[in-house]
């Protein structure tokens, strides 16, 4: 798409996204950092990517305002990152790990090398980086996995139940809207053994280090299709084949991804797919009126703000 053409299918979007997403969504980058995420409880993963990088900002900084849990932090670079988005990522995480492409590439195959079918997908798919490498560098019992479109307005209490109960043996993730997955529940049934959960959204919740297994991960791509071609939404369909063999408790209603507007008493919001444009005309607003980028008014740049511009186009 041509520099006219995403200016003008951004002007479609209106003027109040226009604004937040231009102008407001950068605000986050003068808000205090978050020290002291070393609570081994737990680890937070994510990936993100230069184009979404401000939202995983906005992401992280309301799921550690409104729990005030200090979870361990690890953020995985899709490879796109320069040294100023990491210099960012390090001044608000100070304690947070930040992997880098080109070192997982180097740490991660070698676990993979008696997988052939892990191989090759790692190798040619993207989002591969949230079923091996999230795993790969996990440090915890628990992991939550949080896409860079989840926001956080309250605290979600039974996620955070789930994870701080220690006798919680199960994975917990969030509903979608349908099932988006590569193989139905009848092919998983019959091919691996596994009851497939019904609209798993692989974007949003909690998964025990007990689910991960890659041996699984090889069956699971041996059945979809055995001459490594895999689709780029193949990674939730993986997940959700872990996370259903080993055990999993879908959030309740309030968790679901949705795509009409609209927050009520929801405690977070997962703005997937067709819901993106309500993060910025519904999500940063609610955000932005709680508080979370008050500090923005006399707050001094932090080392990314020269090139937040270029980084919102």
């Amino acid at each position: 798409m041509s520099a006219v053409s995403k200016v003008i299918a951004k002007l479609r979007q209106g003027p109040r996204y226009v604004y937040f997403h231009d102008a407001a969504r950068s605000r986050i980058l003068r808000t205090a950092p978050v020290p002291h995420t070393t609570d081994p409880g737990c680890e937070v993963h994510v990936l993100t990517s230069r184009h979404d990088w401000l939202d995983l900002m906005w992401c992280l900084k309301s799921f550690y305002a409104v729990t005030r849990r200090r979870y361990k932090l690890c953020i995985h670079d899709d490879g796109t990152f320069d040294e100023t988005i990491a210099a960012a990522f390090a001044h608000h995480f100070p304690d947070a790990r930040l992997i880098r492409k080109a070192e997982a590439d180097r740490d991660v195959p070698p676990a993979l090398t008696h997988l052939p079918q892990c191989t090759i997908y790692r190798q040619t798919v993207p989002l591969a980086t949230r079923v091996f490498d999230f795993a790969h560098y996990l440090r915890a019992d628990r992991m939550l996995v949080l896409d860079s479109d989840v926001l956080f307005f309250k605290p979600p209490t039974v996620l955070l139940d789930r994870i701080d109960d220690p006798g919680y043996a199960r994975c917990s993730f969030n509903r979608d809207v349908a099932s988006f997955y590569t193989m139905d529940a009848a092919a998983a049934r019959d091919r691996l053994g596994i009851d497939l959960l019904d609209r798993f959204n692989a974007g949003f919740g909690l998964l025990q280090r007990d689910a991960i297994d890659f041996d699984l991960v090889e069956r699971c791509l041996l059945a979809h299709n055995a001459d490594g071609r895999y689709p780029r939404e193949i990674d939730q369909t993986l997940l959700a084949l872990l996370a259903s063999s080993f055990g999993c408790d879908l959030l309740p209603e309030p968790y679901d991804v949705r795509t009409d507007a609209g927050l009520g008493e929801r405690p977070s919001r997962h703005y997937a797919g067709a819901a993106r444009r309500l993060m910025y005309t519904e999500g940063l607003p609610t955000l932005i009126r709680q508080g979370l980028s008050r500090a923005a008014r006399s707050a001094k740049p932090t080392p990314a703000g020269s090139v937040a511009a270029e980084a919102l186009s």
